[in-house]
């Protein structure tokens, strides 16, 4: 999702492929623009928002999930001011113009109440924040924040920043360091002759007009260096950083270096930005990320030199932001066997390192017959050899939702994940797995001659975690509503109704939303008006349901429109 043209320049020139069709399948209501096309194994999608903004964001957000109910991985991309002070980073974190934004979550910093003195405070309750990430994009970032994780994410963003750079030419070429200067926060803005200006001289904190719209060079706010802050990093050293953090959003665009450091002190937020929120609250329950690149330090001396730099960074972090990823559903045939699952990540690797996809590696996979269906030992073995091979690097498969995974294969490949961790034979092939804790799987990763694993438990057992999933699942019923009454043209009373069906009979924390095409029709309305309908549409089947979606008696033609259950 971009809100700004140049932003979306950048990654429409990160396609491989593009598609041109007229309708690409969009929802009647759908008011959104998209560009289509591939990245490596990716199918993209983008979005053009119409402006900048919450409202904008949150719109088209509505409108891509009701027309691409399969999205995998939702990325808000661009440019964004930097908080280089009062965040309390470390030196060797220093962020300079340029350097990329990776979201670890999401601060609506002007959400609050307007006290007499022009006191602001900020709303703070669990009910007024924005939710925390989802297991998926949890996952991801565990996987870039390890060591090795963030030297190749650094690698690989400079590599297409490259790449960016010679596609795009002079929009996207790096300013320099010279032009990357961090003023103090009470240094502003303005003419500071008072000969030249009787409004700027008037008082300390007055700017006129023509101040606004003229460059540093122009005023010479670069004259006296006392007000220049001292940046610690090399300055040979010009390749973009990328940063974990906090990022703010909001409905103004941040020009006050005094603001932007007590929120950054406050919230502990090292970007600024007005998209995140609105996404964030459409998108909550999938995995979203915002990638941005500093192009200002959100203070009154922000101008656009660094912009189409910043926006080719962007564009280079987000397409980097690739990992060997599969997640299971039961839903779908070709996602709940463990053969799709180390088929997809051998796909990853030699589309990522396409020198893993060697001569003889390309002669093997063609010239064996086993190869037209393979067994979970073949692809196993294959990705063993893939790991040893000395271009391999670190590699960090995660693995989402092995509890939808056919019974079968998942005891199979936890058996390999247990030989490997006890092996030790590849100690650079790693894996992240999540799956709901039933006790099945429990046992299947549990041998007594083995040290505990790296186990972590998100409980959502107490009162104040029910409560937040159970937020967030009802936010996620609404949305789903919406998209659907636009695809079946359901007018606002008839999504009311079913709106009103789906919250009523959602029990506590265990409220799994599971709402079946076939049961979205007018009949749904007639007996839930007449007050004969006391069951969900998920439950008008007649089908058994359990706690784990995997073991529902549902068939085929009940597939769902909806599912959702906490992971924990």
């Amino acid at each position: 999702m971009c809100a700004l043209p140049i932003e979306a320049t950048a990654i429409n020139a990160l396609l491989e492929v593009k598609w041109h069709s007229p309708s690409l399948g969009k929802a009647p209501s759908d008011s959104n623009t998209y560009s289509v096309g591939s990245i490596g194994p990716h199918r993209v999608v983008v979005v053009h928002m119409p402006g900048m903004g919450k409202v904008a964001a949150a719109t088209a957000a509505a409108n891509l999930r009701a027309s691409f109910q399969g999205l995998k991985l939702i990325l808000l991309v661009g440019i964004c001011g930097g908080a280089p002070l009062g965040s309390g980073k470390a030196a060797a974190a220093e962020l300079l113009l340029g350097d990329a934004v990776v979201s670890t979550g999401v601060v609506q910093y002007d959400l609050g109440r307007r006290f007499p003195g022009n006191r602001f405070v900020r709303k703070d309750t669990p009910h007024d924040n924005l939710s925390r990430l989802s297991f998926e994009a949890n996952a991801l970032l565990a996987k870039l924040q390890t060591g090795q994780g963030r030297k190749e994410l650094q690698h690989s963003v400079c590599q297409h920043l490259g790449a960016l750079q010679q596609r795009l030419g002079d929009v996207a070429a790096y300013p320099g360091r010279k032009e990357d200067r961090v003023y103090k926060p009470e240094y502003l803005h303005k003419h500071h002759d008072p000969l030249e200006c009787a409004a700027c001289a008037g008082d300390v904190d007055a700017v006129c007009d023509e101040a606004v719209e003229k460059s540093c060079q122009a005023l010479g706010c670069a004259q006296h260096e006392s007000n220049l802050i001292s940046r610690s990093r090399a300055e040979h050293l010009s390749e973009p950083v990328v940063h974990f953090g906090l990022v703010a959003s909001g409905d103004t665009v941040m020009r006050s270096g005094r603001d932007r450091d007590e929120i950054a002190t406050r919230d502990g937020v090292i970007a600024f930005e007005m998209e995140g929120a609105g996404m964030w609250e459409i998108m909550r329950a999938s995995a979203c990320l915002i990638v941005k690149s500093v192009c200002d330090y959100a203070d009154s001396h922000k101008n656009k030199k660094w912009q189409g730099y910043a926006a080719a960074t962007a564009a280079a972090t987000a397409r980097a932001l690739t990992t060997c990823y599969f997640f299971f559903k039961d839903d779908f045939e070709d996602q709940k066997s463990v053969t799709s699952a180390i088929s997809c990540i051998l796909h990853q690797l030699f589309t990522q390192k396409p020198v893993l996809f060697s001569a003889g590696m390309r002669g093997q996979l063609g010239g064996d017959r086993k190869w037209r269906n393979p067994s979970v030992g073949d692809l196993w073995d294959t990705l063993l050899r893939v790991a040893e091979d000395q271009n391999a690097g670190e590699i960090v498969c995660v693995i989402d939702a092995l509890d939808e995974c056919e019974s079968e294969g998942r005891s199979e490949l936890a058996r390999r994940l247990l030989d490997l961790y006890r092996t030790k034979k590849t100690p650079n092939l790693r894996f992240l797995v999540t799956s709901r804790p039933f006790g099945s799987i429990r046992r299947e990763f549990q041998l007594p001659d083995m040290a505990e694993l790296g186990v972590v438990h998100l409980s959502g057992e107490s009162e104040a975690e029910v409560e937040q999933i159970s937020r967030e699942i009802d936010i996620f019923i609404r949305a789903r509503v919406a998209g659907i009454g636009g695809r079946l043209n359901l007018d606002q009373d008839e999504q009311e109704l079913l709106l009103h069906g789906l919250l009523r009979h959602t029990p506590g924390h265990l409220r799994a939303a599971r709402i079946g095409r076939r049961s979205i029709r007018q009949d749904s309305f007639q007996e839930l008006q007449s007050g004969r309908g006391q069951e969900t549409p998920s439950d008008r089947c007649g089908c058994r349901k359990t706690v784990d979606p995997s073991r529902d008696e549902c068939g085929p033609d009940h597939a769902p429109v909806a599912s959702v259950l906490p992971r924990a």
